[in-house]
């Protein structure tokens, strides 16, 4: 149990100006509990393990303060393969090897057509009659 002066000793003190000496005058204040003013929720922007909580339940904190560390391994994974995917997208974008490719394959194409057409007129049969 906490003795504390009570208020109204306190106060007759101030009313008649006189010194009352903390041991004079006390009151007994029994087991109590007390409660916040204001509760609050808090989520955090991703998901994860949660590894460290710096605070603990009733501590004052200030707006800023770190309230807790939660494993973003996954996510930092995850950010790594979508920056490799959009440097590799870039590359891909500001490079011409797929269209220099496709000319060539066109080409090559084109070439293997042509010599299909010149051998079958060489041998004007060669070909079925279904086919042709």
């Amino acid at each position: 149990m906490v003795r504390f002066p009570s208020i109204l000793s306190l106060a007759a003190a101030a009313l008649f100006h006189c010194a009352v000496p903390l041991w004079a005058v006390e009151a007994v204040i029994a087991p109590c509990s007390i409660e916040a003013l204001h509760d609050v929720r808090i989520s955090g922007e991703a998901a994860g393990v949660l590894l460290k909580v710096p605070f603990r339940e009733g501590d004052s904190v200030r707006q800023g303060d770190l309230l807790a560390t939660i494993d973003d391994l996954e996510a930092r994974a995850a950010l790594e393969v979508a920056q490799i995917s959009y440097e590799s997208a870039k590359e891909r974008a500001t490079s011409d090897i797929e269209v220099r490719y496709a000319k060539k394959a066109s080409a090559v194409a084109k070439a293997d057509w042509q010599q299909a057409i010149a051998a079958n007129q060489q041998k004007k049969k060669a070909v079925s009659a279904r086919c042709s």
